[in-house]
């Protein structure tokens, strides 16, 4: 009997022990779970024992990047042993043409033998050994650019459109081994090189026309390779090389300049929105070379095209940019494309707008295209994220007006353009505010949004309106001042009782703001230097007006 107590209370005593281990083990795995990272070639994911996994995207333009460090850090030796064997062979040959060694013939012929041999054993050992093939390949393609260059500019063994046409060659060999063997970094090796050949070639008949055209024809091989491989941050370098080579357009004909920024325009412009229409997809890169392309394009025709002809040229790029956009959207259903060049043509009108207006016909002209731009958007969108950002375009208008402020400050007469420059403005705050409430109306604490923003700067516009008007149409300061006041006053009870009747404390708290700020300017600024007659008129008044508020509040109260 005893024994069987005794197995039964030790079976007990082991059943609590276990419980008591399994709630330790437990609470254990929820409070030091390990953490995983795990990188991948698109993303890289965060996850815990007690989270959801998060998911960081990279893009195209990062991964790039993160590719071209990793090949830089994958047999760096070999790189760094490829750059030293090209430096002693450079040193060798020198060496040997100071000693007469080797004859000019001789010299060329080894230089451009070992550069093509360099170049196919990394062609062919890539397969197997794809870094140090790479490195091979770059080494060689080099090699025989700068030997064709000494022979050029050297010993004058070939004539400028010879060796442009030799280099040319070895630039389409390095292209053509990236595009078989699937080597990005040669790709980037044969574009460089090949927009370094003009200035290798130092000749006065390699003048800027033909240069520009070796240059496009560089540029649409460029897109071949891009068309066949995909490598879109490649576009990128290609508009930097072009914007370089631009700088040649001052020394141009006006006619010749004008065939080469349609041609270099319409290039990218028209293989961008192919590669996005192909592939159903818009990458940060395209976006990037759209919007870098469209502001090249409007630089060069700030600069080089005549104010005749300039505002004219900018207006039909704008309206291109836009039918393009929207068919963009219509076929394939892409916003972010129609986003890029919808906000490109608003620039480029307002571009267009400065060329031919000045003062306050500029900024009536600013303040109405921004909010019909407000308005477009809207209507076509109906979003709300969109009409808010395409808002921010009435900050131009906005700190244009500062200046008509000051001016109106002074006239001496009511009604002028500066009037009508800070009218107009408001009148925009005013609709942009009418606008954004179709998505919230403001019945909250925040007075962060931008409908918020748009009603303070409406209300702030009014009040400044009516002190500087008041200011023009009386002589007298103390009538001017008494009676803005006055009107501010009567805002101010209109908004709070608004507020309250309607529950919307957003007014409710602007009111009091106004009321409360009349009262402190009357106590303290102008019960010092305002007249003594019209400090009794507005004290008068003011305080007639806020003793109303007593039977005002009661009717609200019985509603």
């Amino acid at each position: 009997m005893k024994q069987k107590i005794s197995i039964e209370d030790r079976l007990s005593s082991v059943e609590h022990r276990l419980e008591r281990l399994e709630k330790t083990s437990q609470r254990d795995s929820v409070v030091s779970a390990p953490k995983a990272v795990v990188h991948t070639d698109a993303t890289t994911v965060r996850a815990d024992a007690t989270t959801k996994p998060i998911v960081y995207e990279k893009t195209d333009i990062d991964i790039a990047i993160g590719k071209g460090i990793a090949w830089l850090q994958k047999d760096w030796l070999m790189k760094l042993g490829a750059f030293l064997l090209l430096l002693a062979l450079a040193w060798f040959v020198n060496y040997a043409f100071m000693n007469s060694w080797v004859g000019p013939v001789g010299r060329i012929s080894m230089g451009m033998i070992f550069g093509l041999g360099i170049m196919l054993i990394g062609h062919v050992k890539m397969p197997a050994y794809k870094h140090p093939g790479q490195v091979l390949v770059g080494t060689g393609g080099i090699m025989m650019l700068v030997t064709l260059f000494a022979a050029r500019n050297v010993y004058d063994m070939f004539t400028p459109l010879t060796a442009l046409f030799m280099m040319s060659v070895v630039v389409v060999a390095m292209a053509s081994i990236a595009v078989i063997r699937k080597a990005p970094a040669i790709a980037y090796i044969a574009l460089l090189g090949g927009a370094a050949v003009p200035y290798l070639i130092e000749s006065s008949i390699v003048n800027e026309t033909l240069s520009l055209a070796y240059i496009f024809l560089l540029t649409l091989g460029m897109f071949i390779v891009v068309a066949l491989r995909g490598w879109r941050p490649l576009v990128l370098v290609a508009l930097a090389i072009t914007g370089v080579y631009s700088s040649v357009f001052s020394n141009m004909p006006e006619t010749t300049v004008w065939l080469f920024m349609a041609s270099f325009f319409t290039l990218f412009f028209v293989s961008t929105v192919a590669a996005m229409l192909r592939d159903k997809k818009t990458e940060q890169s395209d976006l990037i070379a759209s919007g870098v392309n469209g502001l090249l394009l409007l630089f060069w025709i700030a600069e080089y095209v005549s104010r005749d002809w300039s505002s004219i040229v900018v207006s039909l790029v704008a309206v291109v940019l836009v039918l393009v956009a929207l068919l963009i959207k219509k076929a394939k259903g892409m916003i972010h494309p129609l986003y890029l060049y919808a906000g490109l043509a608003v620039v480029y009108i307002g571009v267009a707008t400065a060329f031919e207006l000045d003062g306050a016909a500029l900024t009536i002209a600013y303040t109405i295209e921004a909010f019909m731009a407000l308005l477009l958007t809207h209507y076509l969108f109906q979003d709300k994220k969109s009409t808010e950002v395409v808002s921010f375009l009435q900050v131009i208008p906005l700190l244009l007006s500062l200046e008509h402020m000051i001016r109106y400050s002074s006239m001496g007469f009511p009604f002028n353009k500066e009037f009508f420059v800070l009218l107009l403005l408001l009148l925009s705050f005013v609709g942009t505010s009418i606008v954004l409430k179709t998505y919230e109306r403001i019945k909250t604490n925040s007075f962060a949004d931008m409908l918020s923003i748009f009603y303070l700067l409406s209300f702030g516009y009014l009040f400044i309106l009516i002190w500087l008007f008041s200011h023009n149409i009386f002589q007298s300061e103390n009538t001017a001042k008494g009676l803005a006041l006055i009107v501010y006053t009567f805002i101010g009870i209109k908004l709070f009782f608004h507020g309250a009747y309607k529950e919307v404390q957003f007014d409710r708290v602007l009111g009091g703001v106004i009321i409360g700020g009349v009262v402190l300017r009357l106590l303290l600024i102008e019960v010092w230097v305002m007249a003594l007659a019209g400090r009794i008129v507005t004290f008068l008044v003011i305080g007639a007006l806020l003793v109303s508020t007593a039977f005002i509040t009661k009717l609200v109260k019985k509603e």
